[in-house]
């Protein structure tokens, strides 16, 4: 095993969010983070300015991510399979094809 040194380009601190990164997933110069309940999507393209671009509070911790363009898909514990429709220009994350019921 090669040990080898990392130099660190760039960070960003992803605000209101607490706690760990528990899933990544890297996509055409983005990185996508979940954080608890939170995915927030990051440029990644300067790596010595990262900027978020979107963010997406999901309803129970998310445990994985796949992006699928124009779709990102998560694993989120007890709420199952979310599917999001990511928006062009990307700074919103919209659920696909969800309708409500009425209210009486």
């Amino acid at each position: 095993v090669h040990e080898t040194d990392f130099e660190e380009r760039g960070a960003i601190t992803l605000p209101r969010v607490q706690g760990e990164a528990h899933a990544l997933s890297l996509f055409a110069g983005r990185a996508y983070v979940a954080i608890g309940r939170d995915l927030r999507v990051v440029d990644i393209l300067n790596p010595d300015q990262p900027i978020e671009i979107a963010r997406y509070r999901a309803p129970d911790d998310i445990l994985a991510i796949y992006v699928h363009p124009p779709y990102v898909s998560l694993a989120a514990n007890s709420a199952g399979i979310i599917n999001l429709l990511e928006a062009h220009p990307p700074n919103h994350l919209y659920l696909p094809g969800i309708q409500r019921q009425a209210q009486p």
